[in-house]
């Protein structure tokens, strides 16, 4: 008994080791996929200076402040913005450089702040005072600095409106990039998830799971 246990435990643990470096390398992989997204996202949004000092414009006339705020899954206070898009925040964060020691390590600011993370269209949000976003354009919040604290910003942002409202296609445009197939297919898509809504009388186009 004793010596099958010698021979297996090798190869338990080596089996763990494969996995553990295996989801590493994943996890690596979608950090530098999402920050290179969102930088490619952001470029036509604000200047080339990082980030900006100050709201570039005011939210639409929609409401302004929060309603009580809800706490999510992972324990953060979500705010319930009144404005659908959001409620801007004054950037009154540091400027950061790639000189800064901490450049790729600071997290954004003011999101641990009330208003740091809120509610928009059903999806939670971060809205930082340091790197963004800075204006609303079509409904959507946007203008990230260019910044690794900026990407991952409008990453997060990116990722869970998108997830929240697939159907959505201002929305769609606006955070991913699509070639013209892939446009093709999602009107496609939008069009069936109408007809279906339109017989069914249940669901919304826009939103994912009718």
């Amino acid at each position: 008994m004793t010596t099958e246990r010698r021979h297996t435990t090798p190869e338990v643990r080596q089996v763990s080791g494969w996995t553990v470096a295996s989801v590493a390398l994943l996890a690596l992989i979608l950090i530098a996929a999402a920050i290179a997204f969102a930088a490619h996202r952001t470029h036509t949004s604000t200047t080339g200076r990082g980030p900006v000092a100050a709201t570039t414009s005011a939210p639409p006339a929609t409401g302004e402040g929060f309603d009580v705020p809800t706490v999510d899954a992972f324990g953060r206070r979500v705010d319930i913005p009144r404005n659908p898009a959001g409620q801007l925040r004054a950037q009154t964060g540091p400027a950061r450089q790639p000189s800064d020691p901490d450049w790729l390590t600071a997290p954004p600011s003011g999101l641990a702040e009330p208003g740091g993370w809120q509610r928009v269209h059903g999806a939670v949000v971060p809205f930082s005072t340091s790197d963004g976003p800075t204006h609303v354009r079509d409904g959507i919040a946007a203008g990230y600095a260019h910044t690794p604290q900026g990407a991952a910003v409008a990453a997060a942002a990116s990722i869970n409106q998108v997830a929240a409202r697939p159907g959505d296609r201002t929305l769609v445009a606006a955070r991913m990039v699509l070639t013209a197939a892939d446009q093709a297919a999602f009107d496609a898509g939008i069009r069936r998830r109408e007809t279906t809504c339109a017989a069914t009388g249940v669901g919304d186009p826009r939103v994912g799971g009718a």
